[in-house]
Order: structure tokens, then C-alpha cells, then sequence
């Protein structure tokens, strides 16, 4: 922990996860990070070992020697690594916009 990622953290409770609920406080503090810092940091929203899966499966990708990853030498091409919004990585994204839907309605 450091103080940037205490400004930038907001938490949510076990039982909003189970709920797939948040409560307008925690709802609050995100829109609040959100419009303060432009960013958000959601500790433990999704399980280690999820996550792991999600890092194994990037990894296998930015290592393979074929992956197309575009002209990203060039400035003006430059953007992150296009990995593809598909199986556990459109399932995560899902799942997290599912939960935080209510904050940006």
C-alpha cells in the first residue's frame, strides 16, 4: 500500500460482490476517485485465481513470436498491446461493468 494507491482505492464489501450489488456509499467513493483522479483501483473484485488465469493467458500472448501486435515502433501507431476482447477477457470486462453500471448511470 502507499499513498497513491490509498487515494486511488475504493472498497467493496464481500457481500456487494456476492450481491453483484454496491451500496450508494461505495458507489460514491468510485464516482468520487473517478471524477477526482480519473482513475479507480478495485482490490480484490475478482478472485487471485482468476486473475492469474487472466495474466498467464496475456503472458502466453505478449511472448508468442507471431502475435500481431501492429507497428507500436511508430509514435503515432503506438497503442498498449491490442489483445482481444474475448472468452475470460470479455467475461471479466463484463462482469465488472455489471457491478459498476449504477456508478456510471
Amino acid at each position: 500500500s502507499g499513498l497513491g494507491l490509498d487515494l486511488l482505492s475504493a472498497r467493496v464489501t464481500r457481500r456487494e460482490l456476492e450481491d453483484n450489488v454496491l451500496s450508494e456509499r461505495t458507489q460514491k467513493n468510485i464516482a468520487n476517485r473517478l471524477l477526482s483522479h480519473g482513475a479507480v483501483i478495485l482490490p480484490k473484485i475478482h478472485s487471485k485465481s482468476r486473475c492469474k488465469l487472466l495474466a498467464e493467458l496475456v503472458h502466453e500472448m505478449i511472448m508468442d513470436p507471431w502475435f500481431e501486435f501492429g507497428n507500436i515502433h511508430h509514435a503515432f501507431m503506438r497503442k498498449d498491446y491490442p489483445l482481444p476482447l474475448t472468452g475470460p477477457f470479455l467475461d471479466i470486462l463484463r462482469d465488472t461493468l455489471s457491478l459498476l453500471r449504477p456508478v456510471f448511470e
